[in-house]
């Protein structure tokens, strides 16, 4: 199935790889924005302490089994 996806050449697949990563990351952003108009962004403030906290202990770690 992926197959025409490591056959094209160096500059396509990277368009392709761009192009999907544009997509999903444009996805997240109107399901974020959309739920935010809706009157849920005070469950976005309620969350965001909580999560960068463990966020950045998860890239810490990350980062620590690099240096290994």
């Amino acid at each position: 199935m992926g197959a025409w996806l490591f056959n094209l050449p160096i500059l396509w697949l990277a368009a392709v790889i761009f192009a999907a990563t544009y997509l999903v990351a444009a996805g997240v952003y109107l399901v974020v924005v959309g739920l935010a108009v809706n009157g849920v962004a005070r469950v976005f403030k309620a969350f965001s302490p909580a999560a960068w906290r463990h966020l950045g202990l998860a890239c810490r770690f990350c980062r620590l089994a690099d240096l290994e």
